[in-house]
């Protein structure tokens, strides 16, 4: 039986109830299909991830679909995990969930919790392009995106009270570091030259998950309105650091190289900022 989820695909023989490792598929149907002793169930994929999809089937029928015998059945219900997740565990519900248009430009954003120093950013900006694919001091945190912009930036931000169950799988770009959020309790969202969008969050120190994927390019994406999109996780510092960084791996292209600006360039890109009010031109 092959089992097809969104972007994934379980290879399971109902004969032996085992399962082989899960291998990337992209299916032209983004319905959920089950196929070889099962009759075909299909799921709408609405706003449901594959994963809560899967789960929505098993809930109302018992198994995995409709079995067409009693081996399958059998086979079925041994189905107990997708993604490196328990079908059975439940996904926490964040405490703040919206979804924002940030407008892009110049490959990179910035996350402010009401306590840092604008002036400061440049620094940042010279640290994350140095190591990408971001740098942050606790008080801002600067992420660079592989296109060059995005006038219509989906993000959706999200706050738990722990470290969700991860879903890196998902993701082309990941980075992860400490931000607070001040007494205003305001994250703001930014991008050189654009307008802010702010997202209330309660004031405190958090760990900042920024997922991103979508991607075309290293550069210019062809366009001003690309279709990549984000995600902003926030959940409470457990005394662990933020997890490596993973980066987007451009077929036919690789991993650019960590750069450093010049001295010429780092005072242009200060007197952008400063020409629309994000910092002086000191």
């Amino acid at each position: 039986m092959t089992l097809l989820l969104g972007e994934t695909s379980l290879q399971y023989r109902p004969e032996t109830g085992t399962q082989s490792d899960f291998a990337p598929t992209p299916p032209d149907d983004h319905e959920l299909t089950l196929d070889a002793g099962f009759e075909p169930v299909r799921q709408p994929r609405g706003l449901l991830s594959a994963h809560e999809r899967l789960r929505a089937v098993h809930r109302q029928n018992g198994a995995l679909g409709r079995p067409a015998n009693a081996a399958a059945t059998i086979a079925a219900r041994e189905v107990t995990t997708w993604h490196g997740t328990s079908m059975t565990e439940q996904m926490p519900t964040p405490s703040v969930s919206e979804r924002v248009i940030l407008a892009m430009d110049h490959g990179q954003f910035v996350l402010r919790g009401g306590l840092g120093d604008l002036d400061n950013e440049f620094s940042l900006l010279e640290q994350a392009l140095a190591t990408q694919p971001n740098a942050g001091d606790g008080l801002t945190m600067v992420v660079l995106s592989p296109h060059q912009n995005n006038f219509e930036m989906p993000i959706d931000v999200e706050v738990f009270a722990a470290r969700p169950p991860d879903d890196n799988a998902d993701w082309q770009q990941i980075c992860e570091d400490i931000l607070r959020i001040g007494p205003e309790g305001v994250l703001q969202i930014d991008s050189s030259t654009m307008s802010p969008v702010d997202v209330q969050v309660l004031p405190g120190e958090y760990l900042v998950q920024v997922s991103g994927r979508g991607f075309v390019n290293y550069g210019w994406p062809g366009t001003t309105t690309p279709d990549d999109e984000w995600r902003i996780r926030l959940f409470p510092t457990d005394g662990t650091s933020p997890r490596p960084a993973v980066r987007w791996d451009m077929p036919g292209y690789g991993i650019p190289d960590d750069v450093e600006q010049t001295p010429a360039e780092s005072e242009s890109f200060r007197r952008r900022r400063a020409a629309v009010g994000h910092g002086s031109a000191r």
